[in-house]
């Protein structure tokens, strides 16, 4: 059975996909503000995982984008659990492709969070990554950390997605790559992760696979009526970025190593759009007249107003640092194409500026 679900209409305007030029010292770019992908995935099962290790993993995000806050949280005992319910189609149970597989479920039945998860076996988000499975595996992943949440929180009735990484801090890139994934909510279920916020210490129980349809090639977990999945919030965090450089930073580190880790980036230049709208990143007095495909992007789409804010337009700038998570943009007319881009989660993440001389 294959079904169709946008990842990510943010509800502001259809993806225009509009490139800005690079000009003058200006990096560009990639897309205008309406962003959002479609995806298919030849999957409705209920997997149950089998099968050994198998070493292969990548991940592409063509990702859509929302707003979203830092929302730091925080401290709270108190524990939040939100769980989807079982959909009305039909769920067969199949086996996970390679990998140490997660705990199947039940007959299409909503899997529990709270309490956790009788006889369930615990996965790390890099044994997904090693498991690299093609087909839907459900996996409980307990205490991983969310980055970024879309528009500062799901909305029930609206498509959202939540970025994860396992541990609040890494050491270095090499420590922090294949340590985080992205959790796609469809509109159907996006009222059962309403409270989750950038911060939150989370146990998920979700299903996860790699979609390569439509020119897509992203490692994730979904949650769909098609593909069950909850979420329990069990404590709070101060998720530290990892430094890196832009030259860190493209489609092919995404997809086999890095995955939608939050990262730092110093000593960048760019030149604001529209208030909505992405703009290409290069490092301060070392201009390359790149295409858009080959930039890394700062877009606003996980800020709460999915908009900058204190930025002039047109004005070259020139930013001591900017911090989000890193990610990939494809655009729902051209599925093919990606885009790097870096998402802050609030006006902080590239506060700090001045006009570039």
């Amino acid at each position: 059975m294959r079904f169709t679900s946008l990842r990510m209409l943010d509800g502001r305007a259809a993806l225009a996909a509009t490139l800005v030029s690079l000009s003058f010292g200006a990096a560009a770019a990639a897309c205008s503000s309406g962003e959002s992908t479609t995806q298919t995935n030849a999957a409705s099962s209920s997997a149950v995982g089998s099968g050994g290790a198998t070493a292969a993993s990548s991940s592409s995000s063509s990702s859509a984008e929302s707003s979203s806050s830092a929302g730091g949280g925080g401290a709270s005992s108190s524990s939040s659990s939100v769980a989807s319910s079982s959909s009305s189609s039909s769920s067969s149970s199949s086996a996970g492709s390679g990998g140490a597989g997660g705990q199947g479920g039940a007959g299409g039945a909503a899997p529990v969070c709270d309490p956790d998860p009788a006889g369930a076996t615990s996965h790390s988000l890099h044994d997904i990554w090693v498991a690299n499975s093609s087909t839907p595996v459900q996996y409980w992943v307990p205490g991983v950390y969310v980055t970024a949440v879309s528009k500062g929180g799901c909305v029930a009735g609206t498509s959202c997605q939540i970025f994860v990484q396992q541990l609040e801090q890494f050491a270095s890139l090499a420590a922090g790559s294949q340590q985080a994934l992205k959790i796609f909510i469809s509109a159907a279920k996006a009222a059962d992760f309403t409270g989750i916020a950038a911060g939150d210490r989370i146990d998920l129980n979700a299903q996860a696979w790699r979609d390569t349809s439509q020119g897509a090639n992203e490692l994730l977990f979904e949650v769909t009526q098609a593909h069950l999945g909850c979420a329990k919030k069990v404590g709070t965090g101060t998720p530290v970025p990892v430094l890196v450089t832009l030259d860190d930073l493209s489609v092919t580190s995404y997809e086999n190593t890095i995955g939608p880790l939050l990262v730092k980036v110093n000593t960048v230049t760019g030149t604001p759009a529209g208030a909505s709208e992405t703009f290409g990143l290069y490092k301060t007095g070392s201009f390359v007249d790149a295409g858009a495909d080959t930039l890394t992007s700062l877009s606003p789409f996980f800020l709460t107003t999915g908009a900058f804010n204190g930025l002039t337009t047109g004005q070259r700038t020139d930013f001591a640092s900017v911090t989000g998570v890193f990610g990939l943009f494809s655009p729902t007319a051209m599925p093919t194409a990606k885009y790097e881009e870096i998402y802050p989660r609030s006006d902080a993440d590239y506060a700090s500026h001045s006009p570039s001389p």
